[in-house]
């Protein structure tokens, strides 16, 4: 018979070993399994729901479609699932591989636009103002409208059909050749004249640049791309803080706790930006050691200021003023951190942790039916969002950063 104290042992060692049992250990495979179902799970998701966003009230040409559609095709780079091919050829061969509207007619070229800027020096008529705007949203040299160059740009280089750049070209040119370069303090002033005046457009219009000089070989627009984005650093970037302004109007700005305003997907569309441009730059570029300079330091800022739960919140250095995660800054330094572990700029042991906190973070967000959540509305600033909160941009988040953590796990 056994006694009281053998018991007492067989029973606990019965209870630890169906503890442990219960607790499943997932594997890196696991994990990547996981994510590639939930990714393809919120592409298809949008791809069906689009009208219950803001976005899908806009032309896929415009960057908050193109943002969703960047995702998907790095989605479709580690995935090579030839459906989401077919939906991405679709988009380009629906827009006729044009960027944004245009509309024949419309007063749109930059010399028009330079003589309605110079009318506004003169007299500071904030009419004209309004005018540029007007007709700078049928333009091609406002930086929004590159992104989704990006996709054509992928797109050409998959099927081996430079056409599709034609028109590309033809813009793009037209800005390299015009090489505008005005004072970006006034940022409403300038925004649509091809200017980078606002940290956001270091996602949209560098990597166009860059990725269009990939396919086609022509240095001018890597050159010219260069140019802009130290342009845009020098007027934006804290160089104590390690973070970017979203543009000149927050300079002097303050949060409630007295800290400066730096809008985390603000710097995360700069992280994502930086890394699009160091994938396709030549590595014996003259200015790349710079940017992989910036690119640490805003890898070490950001990774110092995760919260706990894996996600950034909408103000980076007032966490309390919008305390719940918001989805689309955390995707975008998610991808940036993911990316630079896969390309030995980072050391793993010291950033996936963060990385891993983050996916996690990300996944969470993700509803059982693809529904991506705690996406901050379309801004300029830090602001309050909920779970229910989507938009197609943060799904491009999303698959952007999952698509580099499906690397760092095959690993």
């Amino acid at each position: 018979m056994l006694k009281k104290h053998q018991i007492l042992s067989f029973l606990l060692i019965t209870f630890v070993s169906i503890s442990c049992a219960q607790k499943v250990v997932k594997t890196n495979d696991d994990m990547r399994q996981e994510l590639a179902e939930s990714m393809q799970k919120s592409h298809d998701w949008m791809w069906e729901n689009r009208s219950l966003t803001k976005g899908g009230q806009r032309a896929d040409w415009d960057w908050t479609n193109a943002t969703w559609f960047a995702g998907s095709m790095e989605l479709y780079k580690v995935s090579q699932n030839p459906e989401l091919l077919k939906q991405l050829r679709s988009v380009g061969e629906g827009l006729d591989w044009t960027i944004g509207d245009q509309t024949p007619g419309d007063k749109h070229d930059l010399q028009w636009y330079r003589s309605e800027y110079a009318k506004f020096q003169e007299s500071n008529d904030k009419n004209i103002i309004d005018i540029m705007e007007h007709a700078g949203k049928k333009t091609t040299s406002f930086a929004d409208n590159h992104t989704i160059i990006q996709v054509y740009a992928d797109l050409a280089k998959i099927d081996k059909k430079n056409q599709y750049l034609d028109q590309t070209n033809k813009a793009f040119l037209a800005l390299v050749d015009e090489n505008l370069d005005v004072d970006m303090t006034d940022h409403l002033a300038v925004c649509w004249s091809g200017e980078w005046s606002w940290c956001d457009s270091l996602f949209m219009g560098p990597p166009a640049f860059a990725k269009i000089y990939d396919v086609t070989g022509n240095k001018k627009y890597l050159d010219f791309m260069d140019r802009k984005w130290w342009k845009a650093y020098d007027l934006l970037y804290d160089k104590k803080e390690m973070l970017f302004y979203r543009d000149a109007s927050y300079l002097s700005k303050k949060e409630a706790n007295g800290a400066k305003v730096f809008w985390s997907r603000g710097n995360g569309w700069v992280m994502g930006g930086l890394v699009r441009v160091l994938e396709v730059m030549p590595k014996d570029y003259p200015t790349r050691p710079q940017y992989i300079q910036l690119f640490k330091e805003m890898s070490a800022k950001i990774s110092s200021i995760q919260q706990d739960d894996g996600f950034w919140r909408a103000s980076l250095l007032d966490p309390t003023s919008f305390p719940g995660g918001e989805t689309s800054g955390t995707g975008f330094f998610c991808y940036a951190l993911a990316w630079g572990i896969n390309n030995g700029y980072l050391d793993k042991r010291v950033y996936l942790p963060v990385v891993k906190r983050s996916i996690n973070a990300l996944m969470r967000s993700v509803d059982k039916n693809g529904k991506v959540g705690w996406v901050q509305a379309i801004g300029k600033d830090p602001k309050q969002v909920q779970a229910g909160d989507t938009e197609v941009y943060g799904v491009g988040a999303f698959l952007l950063a999952g698509s580099e953590v499906y690397k760092v796990l095959g690993e």
